[in-house]
């Protein structure tokens, strides 16, 4: 059991390990990928986009890849995490006013409660 780690993801990598990966085990991925960022800069890029995006397989990266690559690893940490996709974490992660509100850069307010 010493060998066991609870995931929370944090992916850092060559991006051309990364690719190398998305061809080997989620070839259809990487082909979409390949047309969307040839497109990037054209007048076709909008539609290409949604094109390809909409028809490429919903694969996970932990199934697809992260459970098969044999150039993967993990380091141990205890790092801070937050779901920060909630409004509640806002308060969690920054500091609020004596009017309890989070208030970041050249910020006017007026008669303003518990906002974030």
């Amino acid at each position: 059991m010493d060998n066991i780690y609870g995931i929370v993801e944090c992916l850092c990598g060559k991006t051309s390990t990364i690719l190398k990966n998305f061809k080997e085990y989620l070839p259809e991925i990487h082909d979409g990928l390949q047309k969307i960022g040839e497109s990037i800069n054209t007048e076709k890029y909008e539609n290409t986009l949604k094109e390809v995006f909409s028809n490429l397989p919903s694969e996970s990266i932990d199934y697809g890849i992260m459970e098969k690559a044999s150039n993967i690893y993990v380091i141990p940490g205890n790092f801070g995490w937050d779901d920060v996709g909630s409004w509640l974490s806002l308060e969690r992660i920054n500091k609020t006013n004596q009017d309890g509100n989070v208030i970041k850069g050249n910020v006017i307010s007026i008669k303003t409660k518990k906002t974030q």
